[in-house]
This record gives structure tokens, sequence and C-alpha cells, in this order.
């Protein structure tokens, strides 16, 4: 139960028990009389007091602020110079222009949408391009390179697990013996042995020569054995099975010859020339700007080079004699030098703006080395861009046709080889081919052809200039390359006694999990949701074009401004042809309906963006002399409820100055909320709404004396009283900060009643008074009649014949 709740109980109790005592004095029932005597009678003397009904209230005052609501700051749309702004203290209605400032286009501007419209293109080539490979199915030569890339990785991974056999550790061994001794030839001088052996050889390369001049020699009959049994070792092979990695290997080999081929035939599709040229585009627009920004960076390197010899030059201390090479008499390159000892030496300067300065020299310098290797790797990436291009406009010629063809019908012939038995015509040729080296054994008895004998004398040569090279040295080349080789060697047969290692087998395992995924992935349709994600890239990418063409629309020179009008919702996206409708839009129409820009029964007062809209804003642009664009941009325009009054401040701008986007300007106050209602037959009807308030608060405690709707009284500066209206009462109470020693509060507002405006009090402190009923027709007298009790508390005095009474009170 509250403190006033417990009042109001209290005397509620002590009205009824005054009521009871005075029916039951006028009964007779209770007689006060103390026994008066006449004389006593006489001599005394009463005053009387009248009871009174009356409500029970409260009153409190609390002191309060009249004024309005917060500032809004107000920020340019673009960049330019300030050419017109509103004077401090002026009120801006609908239509009012709050500043306006001139807008230059650089080449850089012009050179960066150029940059965003290729970069867009680009983007939809390449989004273009993937939903075009989604759509389309696995060619046959996709699915053969994913088959041969299957076989491939299953070849590696049998390889992996099988021993080395016999055969390869010799072979290894032999090459690792062979390579050293090579290299210890290398080392060594030619040895009598050598000498002899070349001598040898040179002599059998005479004796071969005179050999075939002559009859054949038991040793041309045991070489001619040799190639018979070579025919018969191939005859007997042919008779053999195919083992399975011989199979897999031959599978492979098809495969990947179907795959050139299919290459070799294809043309290059109009989506890979779009990428390929969007790539050609970007690397060039990427280029450009990095030169752009070189050139860019030079002058600041320039500027701040100036800057610091300047305030060098103003100072003239001793101390910055090192200054000579940064700041010398003709304008030559900053020395690397210079700047290593400006950095070591910038924090001994005394003067702060040397050591800005010299920060400021040191990052431009670094920033445009930084920037000449941004400008060597973009015309690296063109010139790659360049050759890729090039390479679709190359079709493969007959000659390589042809032989890709060869070689896939050459490998089909070894696939379809390995899985049959070889036939009679295999066996056959086979045959022929041993009965062929058993003829030229028997041609030993012959004579030797021309070629036989040429053939000869070349060896005889080869073996004169190996006998010449014994005389000379090797090189420091040819001793590296040695025992690179023996290096390369000995590691080769090393690992074939070493165990393939887990990660090892892991990854011929996961290579060969991956090529049979990706050959699944082939015989698969795209799902849904690749489909739907593919189709939003490009919409994203369409629409990122769509807005850098709108923006290449509005890059013109000329004035802008911003614009007051009434409304509820702020502008928070840019109003142009395409938008999708919002309550944005209808507010913006009645506002260019209200300032006449707007024709009835032509503009649709709705939620839709059209043409309508863009002839309006083009009317209102051109009547404001702004850049005629028929879109607003956001800042262009500014939302407020009604009328507003331009707040002073000690930063305001003045004509000439360099604004900035998202960089306030001024601030605004509204006050006026103004509702704008357009009926059917066109005409305008407004309600006007002060905004003006007064701001105070009130305990917690207090909080049951008000309510939404409560009448209240304002005391203004001059004495007079107005009524007023609470309006608000905050939800949360506030506890005293700082110093401050108090309760907690709510904070209220209550508005003037009657719409009444006063200007000159803004700001101004106000007194609020309260009143609030507690309790309604309770019985009252005057203080002074009341007498204070011996026990405690007080009592009325009531004369009742000869007697009196005390009735607590």
């Amino acid at each position: 139960m509250t403190k006033i709740q417990m009042l109001a109980s209290i005397v509620a109790v002590i009205v009824g028990c005054i009521i009871l005592v005075l029916i039951l004095i006028n009964q007779g029932v209770l007689n006060l009389s103390i026994g008066l005597d006449e004389n006593e009678k006489k001599s005394k003397q009463f005053d009387t007091a009248i009871i009174e009904r009356k409500d029970l209230r409260k009153f409190i005052d609390l002191n309060g602020i009249l004024d309005y609501g917060n500032n809004i700051p107000i920020s340019p749309s673009d960049s330019g110079i300030l050419t017109y702004i509103a004077p401090e203290g002026s009120e801006l209605k609908r239509g009012s222009v709050i500043f306006r400032f001139y807008k230059s286009i650089s080449d850089i501007d012009k050179e960066t949408n150029k940059q965003q419209i290729a970069s867009a293109n680009a983007a939809v080539a390449a989004a273009e391009l993937t939903l075009e490979n989604l759509k389309a199915p696995a060619t046959p030569a996709q699915i053969s390179s994913a088959d041969a890339a299957v076989a491939g990785a299953e070849l590696a991974l049998e390889n992996l697990k099988a021993p080395a056999t016999s055969v390869q550790i010799a072979s290894a061994d032999a090459a690792v013996a062979g390579v050293e001794l090579a290299l210890e030839n290398l080392k060594t001088p030619a040895t009598p042995a050598q000498i002899v052996s070349a001598d040898v050889a040179i002599t059998a390369a005479e004796l071969a020569l005179e050999n075939l001049k002559a009859p054949a020699t038991p040793a041309q009959i045991a070489s001619a054995n040799a190639v018979v049994a070579g025919a018969e070792l191939t005859l007997e092979n042919l008779k053999a099975t195919a083992t399975p990695a011989q199979i897999a290997s031959a599978n492979a080999a098809v495969a990947a010859a179907e795959f050139m081929l299919e290459n070799l035939k294809a043309t290059a599709t109009p989506a890979q020339i779009a990428a390929a040229d969007a790539a050609v585009t970007l690397a060039s627009i990427n280029h450009t700007t990095t030169l752009g920004a070189l050139d860019v960076g030079k002058v600041s390197r320039r500027i701040a080079r100036k800057s610091l010899c300047d305030r060098a030059y103003e100072l003239m201390n001793s101390d910055l004699a090192h200054l000579n090479s940064i700041c010398p008499a003709i304008d030559i390159p900053i020395p690397d030098t210079a700047i290593k000892t400006l950095m070591d030496k910038m924090f001994a300067f005394s003067d702060d703006l040397m050591i800005s300065r010299s920060s400021t020299l040191i990052n431009s310098y670094q920033n445009y080395q930084s920037l000449e290797l941004t400008v060597q790797t973009a015309a690296v990436s063109l010139s790659s861009a360049r050759n890729n291009r090039e390479e679709l406009n190359n079709l493969a010629s007959n000659t390589q046709l042809t032989q890709a063809k060869e070689s896939l019908k050459a490998a089909k012939e070894q696939q379809k080889a390995l899985d049959n038995l070889p036939n009679n015509t295999q066996l056959t040729q086979a045959t022929e081919s041993l009965k062929a080296a058993k003829e030229q054994q028997q041609t030993l008895n012959t004579l030797p052809s021309d070629d036989q004998l040429q053939q000869a004398l070349d060896l005889l040569q080869v073996a004169k200039e190996q006998r010449k090279a014994l005389n000379d040295l090797p090189t420091t080349a040819q001793l590296k390359q040695a025992t690179e080789s023996l290096k390369a060697a000995k590691e080769q047969r090393k690992a074939l006694n070493d165990l393939p290692t887990t990660a090892q087998l892991k990854q011929a395992t996961e290579s060969l999990k991956a090529a049979k995924e990706q050959r699944k992935t082939l015989n698969n349709l795209p799902g849904a949701v690749q489909l739907r994600q593919a189709q939003l890239s490009l919409e994203s990418a369409k629409s990122s074009l769509s807005t850098a063409l709108t923006m290449s629309k509005t890059l013109k020179e000329g004035t802008l401004a911003s614009v007051l009008m009434y409304g509820d919702v702020s502008a928070w996206r840019e109003f142009r042809e395409g938008m999708t409708p919002g309550k944005d839009i209808k507010q913006l129409e009645e506002n260019l309906y209200g300032l006449g820009y707007a024709d009835f029964g032509i503009t649709q007062i709705d939620e839709v963006f059209d043409s309508s809209t863009t002839n309006s804003i083009k009317k209102m642009q051109a009547d404001l002399e702004l850049i005629e664009t028929g879109s607003i941009a956001i800042g262009d325009v500014v939302f407020l409820p009604g009328t507003s009054i331009v707040q002073s401040s000690s930063s305001f701008p003045s004509l000439g100055a360099n604004v900035q986007p998202n960089v306030s300007l001024l601030s605004l106050r509204t006050t006026e909320k103004i509702k704008t209602t357009i009926e059917q037959e066109g005409n305008i009807t407004t309600t006007v709404e002060s905004l003006q308030r007064v701001k105070t608060s009130i305990e917690v405690a207090d909080k049951e004396l008000i309510r939404v709707g409560s009448k209240v009284k304002v005391e203004l500066p001059d004495e007079s009283i107005v009524s007023g209206t609470i309006n608000e009462i905050a939800s949360i109470a506030v506890w005293p900060q700082g110093n401050q020693i108090g309760n907690p509060f709510l904070q209220i507002s209550a508005s003037i009643d009657g719409n009444i405006v006063f200007h000159q009090w803004t700001g101004a402190i106000v007194t609020v008074s309260i009143t609030e009923t507690l309790v309604e027709g309770v019985l009252a007298v005057p203080i002074p009649s009341l007498v204070v009790l011996l026990g405690g508390g007080y009592a009325l005095e009531v004369l009742e014949g000869d007697s009196i009474k005390l009735v607590p009170v």
C-alpha cells in the first residue's frame, strides 16, 4: 500500500469517528460535561469553527524546460564546393533548400566508373559461364578424361603397394654403378688402360669397317644370332596374356588420346571468349588504374617533399643539414639513403610540424615504391590475359588433327591387343619378323651396301672423338651434373628398399577417391540449389552492372542541393526507376504534388516509382537549377515531420568550403508536425501540431499522481500560466548520477494545450504544477480549532449543553 493510500485510509477513519461522535452527542448518548457551574460558563468564552465537506488534494511543483525534439544533423550526398546554406535561426518549410554545393567530375571519377562497368560486365560473363556449365551435360571427352584419371590413380596406388621387383633393383644398381663410373671417369685423367681401350675402340671401328668390306666374321654371325633370339622373344610375348596394370595403362592412353582429339576439334565457346575478353578488359583497367594511382602517388610524394622543404627553409636550423639530399637545389629523385637518414633522425627535430611532414614524406615515398611494383604486376597480368585470349582464336591444324587421330587409333589398337589373344595375322607377322632376322643372318655372307659402309665410317669418327676427349679435363658443369645424377640414382635405388609411408598410401587413396567422385559427378545433373545459387549470382552481377550504368548517367558537373520535405519515413535509399515499392516513394510523391511538380491524374500517388515520378523530380531539379537526373541520392532530400529551424553552431560552415558526403554541415530542429492529406479531387489539406514540449521529471514515489492525459499548469518565465497535457511518461526509472543526491525519478513530457507556440521561451526553465485529488467529500475544520492531547494526537472540542466533549481527530 502506498503512502497516499494509507493517508487516505487514515483520514477516512478519522472523519467517520467524528461523524459518529456528533451523532451520539446529538442523541444524548454521549455526555462530555465536565461540571461547569454557571459562573464558570459565564466567564468561559468559546470560538466556533465551521465544519466543511471538501476534496483532499495533493500539489506538486516540478521544474522543467520548454524545448523541442533533438537536433537532426544534415549531410550532403556528394563532395563539392558550398555555394549556399540557409542562415542560422532561419525557418524552413516544405521545398526549402537547406544548402547547395557545386559538384565537379574528375577524370579519376570517370575512369573509376568505367572500371566498375567493366568489372560488372566481367562478373556477368563469369556468372553466365558458370550457369551454362551447370546446365550442360558432360562431354564424352570429359568422361574419358575422368575415366583415365581413375585408371591412373588405381595404377599409382597399385604400384605403391607392390614391392620392387628384382629387375627394378638390378636396373637401379646398374644405374648407380654407371653414374659412379661416369663420375669417377670425369674426376680422374685418362688411364693408360682407357687410352688403350679408346685406341682399341678405334681399331675395332676400323676393323668393323674393314669387316664390312670383308666376309662376315664369327662376331658378326653371333650378333645376327642375337637378333634372331630377340625376334623369337617377341613372338613368345605375343602368345602371353596381358597383366591388369598393362590393361589399365592402355585404357588411360586411349582416354588421354580421345580427350586430346576432342579438345583439338572443339572451338572456343562464346562464354569462354566473353570470359577471356572480360579478363583482358579487367587486366587493362587494372593496369590503367595502377598507372593513375602511380601518378597520384608521384604527385603526393612531390607535395610532401615540397611541404617538408618549405618548413626546413623557414626554420634554417643547423640540425637540418642532413636535409640537403632531400631538398637539393634542383628537382631530382629522392635517393634511398636520404630516406633512411630522414627515418633515423626524424624524431630529433624540435619542431612538431617537421616531424609530421617528415612522416608524411616517408609514407608517400614508401607508397610510391609499392605502387611501382603494383604497376609491374598489372602489366604482366595484362600480357597473360591477352595471350590467353589470342589462343582462343587459333584452330587446330590438319596435321595436329591427323596426328591426334592416329594416336587415338594406335592407343585403341594397343588396348584391343591386350584384351584379345593374338590373331593369325599377328602371329604371322611375328613369324615373318623371325624369318626376316634369320634372312638377315644369312645376308652376312653378302657384300655391304653403301649405307652400311657410311654407318661404319660414322662409328669410326665417334670412336676417334672419344679418344680425343680422353686428353681433355672435365669442366665444373660436367662434374656438377655427374654428381647430381649420382645423387638422384642413389635416392632412386634407396626408394626401392623403402615401403610406402602411411601418408603416401593415404594420399594415393584420397587421389583415387577424388578421381572416382569427379567421375561420378559427370553423370549427375546439378541440383536445384546449385542452379538457384548460380541464377542468383547472375542476377546480382546484372544488378551491379545496372547500378554502374546508372551511375555513369549521373556523372555530370553542376549544382546539387538538399531539399526539405515533410514525412515520418527517413530517406534510407536512393530514389530511382526500378527500385522496389515502398512507403517512402508514396511520401516523396505526396511532397512533389504538394510543391506543384506533379500533376493530378498523371502522377499516381502510390508506392511505385514510375516514369511520371522521374518527370516530377526533373521538374523540381530544373526549377531549383540543379543537375537534372530524374533520381534523388541519399542526402538530396531530407524528410522531417514539418517546419524546422536551422540551429546555430560554432562550426557553422562558410560559403566556398569543401563539403564531403556523410559529414554534417548543420542541424535542424523541427518545431511543427504537419500532416498532408490529398483528397480524391486533388485538393490538399494540412493539419498542424506544435512539437514544443515541456520536459521534466517526477520521483517514482509520486508516479501515481499522474498518467498520460493528466492536465497540468505551466508557469512561463513571464509568470503567465498556460494549461498543458502529459503525453509521455518514461517506463524505466533513472537514478541521479555523479554527486547528485536524490531518489529515482521518471522522465515525463507534456504538451501545451491549444497548439500555442512560444518560440521566445525555447530552452527556458518553467514550472509545472500537478494537482491530484486523493479523497473526495471529506469533513474538514480549520487547523487552529484543533487541540493537542497530552497522550499525543489532536482532538476537536465540542460544546453540548453544559459539557465539553473531546472528539479525536
